[in-house]
């Protein structure tokens, strides 16, 4: 049996490394996506709740479905390519702790 929150704690870094490369605000987007996460599992709750006393388990399937959907389109519209998109990224450069100081 699969673990999603397993799979979501190893690529959420994963992802955040590839997409925020070279910016300098990998903790900023680490908090930010925590946040979202946070938020979005309290909030759920009570929204699904609300619902369910509404339109019954039947639309409350088929809302939180439409939510996640959502969330995929936006995913696959907005998430920038990080891997063999044909353009360059900026580069770290590489220390080698062989390699002698360079003086001018």
């Amino acid at each position: 049996m699969a673990y999603p929150a397993a799979a979501l704690g190893v690529l959420v870094p994963l992802i955040l490394a590839a997409v925020m490369r070279g910016t300098g605000h990998y903790n900023l987007a680490q908090g930010v996506v925590g946040a979202a996460v946070g938020i979005g599992a309290s909030v759920s709750t009570a929204v699904a709740g609300y619902i369910s006393d509404r339109a019954g388990s039947s639309g409350t399937f088929l809302f939180l479905a439409g939510a996640a959907a959502a969330g995929l389109l936006l995913v696959i519209a907005l998430m920038p390519e990080t891997k063999g998109s044909g353009k360059a990224t900026r580069e770290l450069p590489r220390l080698d702790p062989l390699d002698k100081p360079r003086t001018q």
